[in-house]
């Protein structure tokens, strides 16, 4: 008889490498199992349960084992259907020949029919199963069963059990309680008989001491013991009885448990004591592999390195592996045994480091050479080179990024004071200036077209004074001719001033800067350009 323990789990859990977050189907059956314990807290994700043939009274312990999905208690000593309230995805359920009787009967189907996902159900070997009306029972209680000892559940016969559902409970509360007062009667009558035979044994005992004769052989076992929960949790322990002596006869052919660990820690230090006492005689280093461990050696690695790889076995404990390493060679003892050899520089050990692979259990020593060679010298320049320049390159991009977002808005600034400085009014709209030409080409000629700039009026004026003061215009007194060409020369004067009026958006009245503002205006601006460009190289 034993208990479910984390130490039994793990040990059948072997292949899973013992591991227990994550595994999903384990066998314990046959291990004279009393108690379900431990096995829901540690085995959350577990689907497939095996338990059969155990002597396990009563079903517990499987709170947190959501995902479980089948679940086989045959051959134990269960007794009612409980604690699988959280096995949401139970879908398969096997008690055959276990000791669900008629008094538990309705608790344990109702205890089922929460079990949505329950399909399939094995029954067979229970004391309930005798009762005729026990299949429609279950499948009238149990509506989502799909398979009930092995047999399909037709939609007819579903039916049917419904039908008979009043009168099948009726009748299974008649039996449940004669069944239950037919066990206690049992009890009491089993509980006499105890007694009777303990009396009776004690009394054979002081006779057989009284007369010298020794042990008085138990002769109450003559078969008529009826088939119950305590006969075999009696047959249990005389099993385990059984097994434990045969154990015991095969002790001395067993192979004796070995501490590794001790075996070690000997080894080691005499491997230790031997190497200091050649060192101090001087002798020169042997290499040695006891174990024919594989392994590579890298005498540059690029780095001025020397990398020794060794491959040690994956489940060897890193407790049982010394390494012993030297300017000139390397001693390592792994589970007792040596693998040394020499390195082919002199390296700085205490610049050296040791790592172990967590998959392939390989340990690699990496060492660098007292001395660089020129080709490790040469490539670690070129490594600084390479990341210098590529640091280089950062820099000069995030430069670049920083003047693009400064300099976003200056052509606009630039454009904006040069059409200032020629005249031009606050907010033109620079992009679309057109001149007068390509305005009348296009067919869009305006009213302004014939308006006359202020200053041909004095002009004008003047004109008309030279003329005799008769008040009229010169070009009329000379004749047609003059009258003709002054026209003239005042169109072309009137389509010159429209065109760089149109072109800058100036009309009657407009008053141009004076020259020197607008050139000191788009000085400053060529200034402040300047002094960007000059923080951004600073930067």
């Amino acid at each position: 008889m034993s208990e479910l323990t984390e130490d039994l789990i793990r040990r059948k859990a072997e292949h899973h490498d013992g591991l227990l977050s994550d595994l999903e189907e384990i066998s314990l059956h046959q291990c004279e199992l009393v108690r379900i314990r431990v096995i829901g807290s540690l085995c959350r994700k577990l689907r497939i349960l095996y338990l059969q043939n155990n002597v396990i009274p009563k079903i517990e312990g499987l709170s947190h084992m959501k995902d479980l999905e089948y679940l086989n208690l045959a051959l134990n000593n269960v007794s009612k259907i409980e604690g699988l309230d959280e096995c949401e995805f139970l879908n398969k359920l096997d008690l055959t020949v276990n000791f669900v009787d008629l008094d538990e009967l309705r608790a344990s189907c109702e205890h089922m029919a929460g079990l949505r996902s329950l399909r399939d159900l094995y029954m067979t070997g229970n004391p309930c199963t005798d009762w005729k009306g026990f299949r429609p029972y279950v499948l009238a209680k149990v509506p989502q069963l799909e398979r009930l000892d092995g047999d399909d559940v037709t939609r007819s016969e579903r039916i049917r059990a419904v039908q008979q559902l009043p009168q099948l409970e009726a009748e299974l509360a008649t039996l449940a309680s004669a069944r239950a007062e037919s066990k206690a009667a049992e009890a009491r009558a089993a509980e006499a008989e105890r007694a009777a035979k303990a009396a009776a044994r004690a009394a054979a005992s002081g006779a057989a001491a009284a007369s010298g004769d020794g042990d008085v052989e138990d002769d109450d076992e003559d078969g008529s013991s009826p088939w119950c929960p305590e006969e075999r949790v009696k047959i249990a322990k005389e099993v385990a009885k059984q097994k434990a002596e045969d154990e015991k006869k095969h002790d001395h052919l067993r192979a004796p448990e070995r501490d590794y660990a001790k075996e070690h820690r000997e080894r080691l230090a005499e491997v230790r004591r031997r190497e200091e006492e050649e060192a101090r005689l001087g002798e020169r280093v042997r290499a040695r592999n006891e174990a024919k461990l594989e392994f590579t050696l890298d005498d540059e690695d690029g780095q001025g390195n020397v990398v020794l790889v060794l491959q040690l076995p994956r489940f060897l404990d890193s407790s049982l592996i010394d390494v012993d390493a030297h300017p000139g060679h390397v001693s390592i003892v792994a589970r007792g045994k040596v693998f040394r050899m020499a390195w082919p520089d002199e390296v700085v050990v205490a610049e050296g480091k040791a790592t172990r692979s967590s998959t392939t259990g390989a340990l690699t020593l990496t060492m660098p050479k007292a001395r660089k060679s020129r080709h490790a010298m040469r490539l670690a320049k070129e490594e600084a080179a390479r990341a210098a320049e590529a640091a280089e390159q950062e820099r000069l991009r995030r430069l670049e990024e920083a003047g693009r977002r400064r300099k976003l808005d200056v052509p606009e600034k630039l454009a904006d004071a040069m059409l200032e400085s020629a005249g031009a009014p606050a907010g033109l709209d620079w992009a679309n200036i057109v001149d007068d030409s390509t305005r009348r080409r296009a067919g869009l000629a305006s009213d302004a077209d014939d308006a006359v700039l202020p200053s041909a009026e004095p002009a004008a004026a003047a004109a008309s004074g030279a003329g005799g003061g008769s008040g009229e215009p010169a070009s009329r007194v000379r004749g047609g001719k003059g009258e003709r060409l002054a026209a003239a020369a005042g169109a072309g004067q009137g389509r010159k001033a429209r065109g760089m009026g149109s072109a800058f958006g100036l009309g009657p009245g407009s008053v141009r800067r004076p020259k020197k503002e607008r050139k000191t205006k788009v000085s400053g601006l060529i200034q402040e350009l300047t002094g960007l460009d000059a923080e951004l190289l600073a930067e």
